[in-house]
């Protein structure tokens, strides 16, 4: 029971990283919290390394020509990181993978 949850701690900090890497170019940090920008965008990108060998053969930097790109949203769009977005999907889909067999080997008696 602990165990499972300390995983699923663990998950959580780590999508919360990269939902924090994705939106920094929509932020304005404050002068105070610059010098934690470097470390976050450090372990960042150790998170997303597993996930650069899918994107790299695709051209996903093109966002403009979907839906809202001719809206205007088209300089938000080229802000969004594509490689954090995958890996964002990627640690879901293993973390719930990694729970679910957890959750089945672990059982409450």
């Amino acid at each position: 029971m602990l165990l499972t949850r300390l995983v699923a701690l663990g998950l959580a900090l780590i999508e919360a990283v990269l939902a924090l890497r994705l939106l920094f170019p929509f932020m304005r940090i404050p002068p105070s919290l610059e010098g934690y920008v470097p470390t976050l965008v450090d372990v960042s990108d150790w998170l997303i390394a597993p996930f650069r060998v899918f994107v790299q053969p695709f051209t996903l930097d093109q966002l403009d020509r979907l839906p809202g790109g001719e809206l205007g949203y088209a300089s938000y769009l080229d802000k969004v990181d594509t490689t954090v977005l995958v890996a964002m999907v990627g640690w879901a889909i293993a973390g719930s993978l990694a729970l679910f067999i957890l959750r089945a080997v672990v059982r409450v008696r």
